[in-house]
């Protein structure tokens, strides 16, 4: 239930612009990470063609100790796609400069590297999180045509 109303007022947040502390200053949180895992030949998701089990995908990375951490996510219906991976926790854990590289984990034989690079930036009395790089495996990550989700291709 608390996630949920995480969710929900970073939603809000996003949507409707910055809080406003006082005069003129505000805090604008990061954009939850939104991914999709896609094949390459066919487009189709490949959570929802069973490719990838949904219950077996873990995203972990490692903190300054080099202690491995999960990082929570959940999977939903986003823009009319379905099984959307989203997490909050994700750019805030790179803007804080926890770690920058995370792993997702498909199954025993399927890993990939995700490279995320979110900062804290204040501009016009405003603090806001945008994110600078996006990479999977070394490569950039596409954004879908409304440019809300981070396209995986596999």
């Amino acid at each position: 239930m608390k996630k949920v109303a995480i969710l929900i007022i970073s939603v809000l947040i996003t949507t409707f612009g910055c809080i406003k502390d006082n005069a003129g200053d505000c805090y604008q949180p990061p954009v939850p990470f939104r991914m999709q895992i896609l094949d390459k030949s066919t487009d189709e998701n490949l959570i929802s063609n069973g490719t990838y089990d949904a219950d077996s995908i873990l995203i972990y990375g490692y903190d300054s100790l080099d202690v491995k951490k999960g990082v929570p996510f959940f999977f939903t219906t986003f823009n009319n796609e379905p099984n959307v991976i989203i997490s909050q926790d994700l750019p805030v854990i790179s803007s804080e400069n926890i770690t920058k590289t995370f792993y997702i984990y498909y199954d025993q034989y399927d890993t990939d590297t995700l490279y995320v690079n979110v900062e804290q930036t204040f501009e016009n009395n405003c603090t806001y999180f945008p994110y600078i790089e996006v990479k999977i495996n070394g490569i950039d990550m596409e954004l879908d045509n409304q440019g809300y989700t981070f396209l995986l291709w596999k």
